[in-house]
């Protein structure tokens, strides 16, 4: 089992604007479940919606990954390894899809056109980011 330090009460405002929990609950199923080191040791895992979220604010930003604000209490490395990792599982296009599905399905979903657009932006920073970085 991997252990990972996870969001808690304190998130912020500008955390809840970039990751809303209405997108969070379409994205958190997308994630790939980390693989167990089978030395173990090592530092517990940063939660995947902490990262998430950094990883969002480089991507709508514009800012340069090493630019990464303190304030998230994610290493850069850390934001770029998982925007790596996620990238080869096509994370991007999955939840702009599952956004759409959803508002399409007439599940309840809060902010549902606006959440499409953000899903959108968010896609296309990643694609773009991703094509810079090759």
């Amino acid at each position: 089992m991997v252990h990972s330090v996870d969001f808690d009460d304190r998130i912020s405002p500008l955390s809840r604007r970039l990751v809303p929990d209405e997108l969070w609950s379409l994205v958190q199923p997308l994630i790939p479940v980390p693989k167990v080191r089978p030395q173990g040791g090592g530092r517990s895992r940063v939660g995947d919606r902490a990262v998430f979220v950094a990883v969002v604010y480089v991507l709508t930003s514009g800012c340069a990954w090493r630019r990464l604000p303190v304030t998230f209490g994610i290493a850069v490395p850390t934001a770029y390894r998982r925007f790596v990792e996620w990238n080869g599982v096509d994370l991007w296009q999955r939840l702009y899809d599952a956004v759409l599905g959803a508002t399409d399905s007439g599940e309840p979903v809060d902010n549902g056109e606006p959440l499409l657009d953000w899903a959108r932006a968010i896609r296309d920073a990643a694609k773009a980011r991703a094509a810079f970085a090759s």
